[in-house]
């Protein structure tokens, strides 16, 4: 039937949910599609969506952490620990979601 193919359909959900705006839904929503769906390709999805489903947190590391000038590479590590934090409420890891990149650091406030 081709429903494994690609993901189209969680691309289609994902850009149908950007309208919406609501980030903490968003997170939400693309938590589940990590977790419980059957995702051809995880990553993809991620490069795709990462900015648009974490862009509140250049805020966050600057209010939590007090990151003063947050980077790119500082958004994308602690988006990714958010999202592996979701999926574990959810009884899943990223570490089962190949090729994901992983989370590398440890987050607590004030880390840097």
């Amino acid at each position: 039937m081709g429903l494994f193919e690609d993901d189209k359909e969680w691309v289609d959900c994902l850009e149908e949910a950007l309208v919406m705006k609501i980030i903490y839904q968003l997170r939400r929503l693309f938590s589940i599609i990590q977790s419980e769906s059957n995702s051809i390709q995880p990553e993809e999805l991620w490069n795709k969506f990462w900015v648009n489903v974490y862009n509140d947190l250049a805020f966050k590391l600057h209010t939590q952490y007090n990151i003063q000038n947050s980077t790119e590479d500082h958004v994308k590590e602690y988006g990714m620990n958010l999202l592996d934090k979701l999926i574990f409420e959810l009884g899943r890891t990223l570490h089962v979601s190949p090729p994901m990149p992983l989370p590398i650091g440890h987050w607590s406030p004030r880390k840097w």
